[in-house]
């Protein structure tokens, strides 16, 4: 069985499916010279542990947004390193970019991060990029996002939940195909014009979803979050147990003050603190609060005149 391959000076392309379902290569050297790595180059090369793209390398795949394909199945793959002089590509903490960091193209498939959120400066996610990345159970998509490709989650058997921002105008076939515990919330309402049929395989889709990072104002200090005030359009809101894996613990004082356009408001069991007239002036406001009772954290005259139901699931 192949398990380690040193590839001779001189070769410029190494051709779609070289290395095709070599499940036993553990290691293999790319010498610089080397030009194109074929789009299914190292599919399915299981074993395969990390891969060093040397600076002479342009192009990886068939087109840019392709390049995942060339390491998807690589199941134990934990590092993709590219030399710092190569102009076309780049590392980030060992997933693979283009060299002006705007396109995701490979996740490092062999990872056991349980969570990821994309780089602020990606605008796209490539095709492939997070295929088989069976120990996601959450990814958060920034809304510098605008396009998801082709396959770009699939068989991720882990994920939970993702949320779709309403940046996103394409979003590729078969995207979350084979993501059998994936519930997906979009921010559109409907599905955009741009969006392939299949996308979502068979995975339920909650559309109109309001992200809490966007509809919420906060600060973080002490890894706990704090609302200082909503700048969402619903009337009836849920408050968040966390915002990007940080729990919500406070809502400060007059944080709601005056939204006089609310109806109903939830607050989780994981607020401790809330301020002092954090509901003042909510005239139609019901507030529905998961706690039995009011914790020792909460100021008097938090709620305002609102009503209040404690114990609410």
């Amino acid at each position: 069985l192949l398990e380690s391959v040193t590839i001779g000076n001189g070769l410029t392309h190494i051709n779609n499916g070289t290395f095709f379902n070599c499940t036993s290569l553990t290691s293999v050297v790319i010498p610089n010279g080397v030009k194109i790595i074929g789009t299914t180059a190292f599919q399915n090369c299981a074993s395969l542990a990390s891969v060093v793209i040397p600076d002479s390398v342009t192009v990886i795949g068939d087109y840019t947004n392709g390049g995942g394909y060339a390491f998807e199945g690589c199941t134990s793959l934990v590092s993709i390193t590219v030399d710092a002089n190569n102009g076309s590509y780049q590392s980030i903490d060992g997933n693979l970019y283009t060299k002006d960091g705007k396109i995701l193209i490979k996740y490092a498939t062999g990872k056991k991060d349980t969570t990821f959120e994309i780089p602020s400066d990606v605008t796209m996610i490539g095709e492939a990029a997070f295929s088989g990345c069976t120990s996601f159970t959450s990814v958060v998509i920034s809304n510098s996002v605008t396009s998801i490709g082709n396959c770009a989650f699939r068989n991720c058997a882990s994920l939970e939940s993702v949320i779709i921002p309403s940046s996103v105008t394409y979003m590729g076939r078969l995207a979350f195909y084979n993501c059998n515990s994936t519930t997906i919330y979009c921010e559109a309402s409907t599905k955009p014009s741009g969006w392939e049929s299949g996308w979502n395989g068979d995975c339920p889709v909650v559309w109109g979803y309001e992200n809490p990072a966007s509809a919420f104002t906060y600060t973080v200090s002490d890894g706990e979050v704090t609302i200082t005030g909503y700048t969402g359009t619903r009337t009836d809101v849920i408050i968040p147990s966390s915002i990007g894996g940080v729990p919500v613990t406070a809502i400060a004082s007059n944080a709601f003050s005056y939204c006089n356009s609310l109806t109903s408001i939830v607050i989780p069991d994981s607020v401790t603190n809330i301020g002092i007239y954090a509901f003042d002036s909510c005239t139609s406001l019901m507030i529905y609060c998961e706690a039995s009772t009011q914790p020792s954290g909460w100021e008097s005259g938090w709620n305002g005149n609102c009503p209040v139901v404690w114990g609410s699931k």
